[in-house]
């Protein structure tokens, strides 16, 4: 059973730059050891509102895939979180980079 509201966010179509902020807020009052991000794009923190905030700035569809034709990627980001009771969980989010 999750200790989080829900463990993946998809935030629909983003725009390169754009910095995106999705919350994942805890069920209960638990304790986070820390935050282990997958990338170093990844600012994670948490929240005192009772939960995960993770910050990311959304980049550019990269230029080979511009060229050939395409103008919307989909991509993910995640993030595992360690709780002071040894378990941990992973939390994600999805998005669609558009140009």
């Amino acid at each position: 059973m999750s200790k989080f509201e829900t463990i993946a966010i998809d935030l629909g179509e983003v725009k390169p730059g754009q910095i995106v902020k999705p919350f994942f807020k805890l069920k209960e009052d638990v304790k986070i050891k820390s935050i282990s991000v997958t990338c170093n794009c990844l600012k994670a923190r948490i929240d005192k509102r009772g939960g995960v905030r993770i910050e990311y700035t959304v980049v550019d569809i990269p230029y080979h895939l511009v060229q050939n034709g395409i103008t919307k990627l989909p991509r993910d980001k995640s993030a595992q979180v360690l709780f002071e009771d040894g378990t941990q969980e992973e939390i994600k989010f999805k998005f669609i980079i558009t140009k």
